[in-house]
């Protein structure tokens, strides 16, 4: 296997696929080659799909075997990918990520808006009620950047990749993943149930790395890169 401290690392994005945060933590590992595999919205939207283009773009890079950094919905898709090709995948950082749906509330909430969606898009004001509704019932506060980068998505775009998630629960796949793995929480998530997560892992991966970063929200990388970053070289250098 590629040691730790030169194996290389994929990034996978929040779940309007987009760069972003990605860069501001690659960046911080220059030694390491790496890529991020991205998936905008209105482009694919089944897990299936997604895992086969993240395959896809690690074999185009060269790389055999390689970490998998995945951040929110992006953990989601890295531990699916861990159990599809657990002879690539030597290990994961899941940022913000859950075992199982992060809102009960959500899979309604998206169902209503895409039957909407048409009378919606005549009335602006309408649409952006819904946002705010979606945001809403993902518990966001509205000081949350995540809220208000909801309240700019397409609606039937984020729609669809949210639908993806309905039903989801890693719980029983987790168990049998054979990868190490390290979890990193912020300690003002609106959107995790951080503890409940916690209380799972000790009893079922009590060997995964745990760590909650003080005063980060749900996009950790935006505003505590730092300790973000020597938690995921710690790591790295582990392995």
């Amino acid at each position: 296997m590629t040691s730790g401290k030169r194996i290389p690392l994929i990034y996978l994005p929040g779940i309007d696929g987009s760069p972003g945060p990605g860069e501001m933590v690659l960046a911080n590992f220059p030694g390491h080659p790496a890529l991020q595999s991205c998936y905008p919205l209105g482009s694919l939207q089944h897990f299936d799909e997604l895992e086969a283009k993240v395959l896809d773009d690690a074999d185009r890079a060269g790389f055999q075997s390689f970490v998998l950094i995945g951040e929110s919905f992006g953990g989601a898709l890295a531990q699916r990918l861990a159990l599809r090709a657990p002879e690539r995948v030597a290990g994961l950082v899941l940022i913000a990520s859950f075992l199982w749906h992060p809102s009960p509330l959500l899979g309604r909430v998206v169902g209503y808006a895409m039957r909407h969606w048409p009378r919606w898009s005549l009335y602006y004001p309408v649409r952006w009620a819904a946002y705010w509704q979606l945001a809403r019932h993902l518990e966001l506060s509205k000081r949350e950047e995540l809220y208000e980068a909801i309240l700019s998505m397409p609606l039937p775009d984020i729609g669809r990749r949210l639908l993806t998630l309905e039903g989801f629960d890693q719980r029983p796949g987790a168990t049998s993943m054979p990868q190490p793995a390290f979890w990193i929480w912020g300690s003002r998530d609106e959107l995790i149930d951080v503890e409940g997560q916690r209380e799972w892992l000790a009893s079922h991966r009590s060997r995964d790395g745990i760590a909650v970063i003080d005063g980060a929200d749900h996009v950790i990388a935006r505003g505590r890169i730092e300790p973000l970053a020597t938690h995921i070289r710690t790591f790295l250098d582990g392995l």
